[in-house]
């Protein structure tokens, strides 16, 4: 017969096995979902070193095609056929079949010789028209391009120019309009000032006859003083034709926020400060720009009339290119885009001699009153003459 103490003791027993099996349990399934944490991590990590590796075979497949882009370019200069509308590879200028040119029908369906064929370049596009002319100036450094003709309505030049790379919100000229700020002054978040000028091939216009080159060259030609002010009084255009616009300075109306200049320029980039020149020569130029004060992004764009018209790449071709190529590696693409320079394209220093250094002057111009210099005479007092 079960006394009650025995019943007492079979109960502790069998509940004792329940919390046995139930922690058991917990513990399988807390194992379980740490284990398939573990592989879903491992799988994660795995995905990411391959597509890191995909990643860097697309990039250099994307490269090779912008080498390609290149060579072609480099090849057939202006003449090279532009596709931007597609991502076939441009044929050779004159060729009706639209077959790719050799440069290209090496490496468009293997890059690296891949068996499986998933590392190439799979997109290629040549823009000889861009919408705009896209230049880095350091400070004191000039571009000299060329501008063709423009046959229909009146010339209008718009030029967008901020610092190559502010650190924090951008800053401009204050003061009286037209003050040239000491470079001391400035901080790295200055937009420095652009000067552009402009020389017309055959021009014509309001200047007298000649047949001496160097005058017509001279009353042809026109510089202006793009002058990075907020906006004011000073208007931010200036006009060709007015002989006394020439050599002033030409509000930028500058603002913290990036903008285009007009609706008819909507095609350029935005940028801080935005100037104009309308009214510009029908004949072919050529047009230089100068960083002054600090390195700067210029943007230009030409129209054929002030309130509306055709970007600069339909009227204007054959000085810059934008290839934009596609490689792909397996299911990872990568995309690059460059500009390269076609042609009648310049840079060089504004000085014939730079140094970071002492530079020894032997010629010295005597002070003979205010603003009134003798004859240059040699002298032997500077310093950075002398041998170390």
């Amino acid at each position: 017969m079960l006394t009650h103490k025995t019943l007492h003791r079979s109960r502790q027993s069998r509940e004792s096995g329940l919390v046995s099996i139930m922690v058991v349990s917990i513990i399988v399934v807390l194992l379980t979902l740490i284990s398939i944490g573990f592989s879903r991590l491992m799988n994660r990590e795995l995905r990411q070193a391959l597509d890191r590796q995909l990643s860097a075979q697309a990039y250099y497949a994307a490269e090779s095609g912008i080498n390609d882009a290149r060579a072609y370019l480099t090849k057939y200069g202006k003449n090279a056929v532009s596709v931007s509308n597609s991502c076939k590879p441009p044929p050779a200028p004159g060729d009706t079949t639209g077959a790719p040119d050799q440069l290209f029908i090496q490496n468009l369906s293997k890059v690296f010789n891949s068996n499986d064929d998933t590392i190439k370049y799979s997109c290629i596009s040549i823009n000889t028209r861009p919408n705009e002319l896209v230049y880095s100036l350091k400070a004191g450094d000039s571009v000299i391009f060329k501008l063709d003709s423009s046959t229909v309505g009146t010339r209008r030049l718009y030029f967008g120019w901020q610092n190559v790379q502010y650190t924090g919100t951008p800053e401009f000229f204050s003061g009286i309009f037209g003050s040239l700020p000491k470079e001391n002054a400035l901080t790295a978040n200055t937009t420095g000032l652009l000067r552009v000028s402009i020389f017309p091939i055959n021009a014509g216009g309001s200047c007298p006859a000649t047949t001496d080159p160097n005058d017509k060259l001279s009353c042809d030609s026109r510089t202006y003083f793009l002058y990075p002010s907020t906006p004011g009084s000073a208007r931010n255009f200036k006009n060709y034709g007015v002989p006394a616009d020439n050599g002033n300075f030409v509000a930028g109306n500058c603002s913290s926020t990036a903008t285009t200049p007009t609706n008819n320029a909507s095609a350029a980039a935005k940028r801080y400060c935005n100037s104009s020149i309308q009214g510009g020569p029908t004949s072919s130029m050529y047009v230089q720009i100068s960083a002054v004060y600090a390195p700067l992004s210029v943007s230009i764009q030409d129209t054929n009339s002030p309130a509306a018209g055709p970007p600069l790449a339909q009227n204007v071709p054959g000085i810059e290119a934008v290839i934009d190529a596609t490689g792909t590696g397996n299911d990872v693409l990568r995309r690059l885009q460059t500009r390269v320079v076609l042609a009648d394209s310049y840079y060089y220093p504004e000085s014939a001699l730079s140094s970071m250094a002492g530079i020894c002057k032997r010629l010295r111009l005597p002070i003979i009153s205010s603003g009134v210099y003798g004859p240059a005479v040699q002298g032997d007092t500077d310093a950075s003459c002398e041998i170390p």
